[in-house]
């Protein structure tokens, strides 16, 4: 149990490149501040607007209208996923009505 403990803290270490100075400064502060966001105090619709700036930002960034499949810290945004884009069309439709916002996801006519 330690051993597959220690496996995944050194992937997840490596994989997000920890050494660089962005990496390590947003682990840290996500392990020193952990309830940074509650004590902040931040409203449900600034975290639902953060949420949808974020994922506009995965689908422009592809360049293709698709949404990005996942952001590495060591490496960046990955390509365009048709699942990911699949499930995140009906989120972008359900945030533009609760938010009374339009999102990237438009009806089109």
């Amino acid at each position: 149990m330690i051993t597959k403990s220690i496996r995944l803290l050194t992937e997840i270490a490596l994989n997000s490149k920890i050494w660089r100075p962005s990496s390590t400064d947003l682990v840290l502060r996500h392990l020193i501040h952990k309830n940074l966001n509650k004590q902040s105090g931040f409203t449900d619709r600034e975290h639902l607007l953060a949420a949808v700036e974020w994922l506009e930002r995965a689908q422009d960034i592809t360049g293709n209208g698709g949404v990005s499949g996942r952001y590495l810290l060591g490496h960046g945004w990955s390509s365009s996923y048709p699942e990911t884009t699949g499930y995140i069309i009906p989120t972008f439709l359900a945030l533009s009505k609760k938010l009374k916002r339009e999102t990237h996801c438009k009806p089109q006519g």
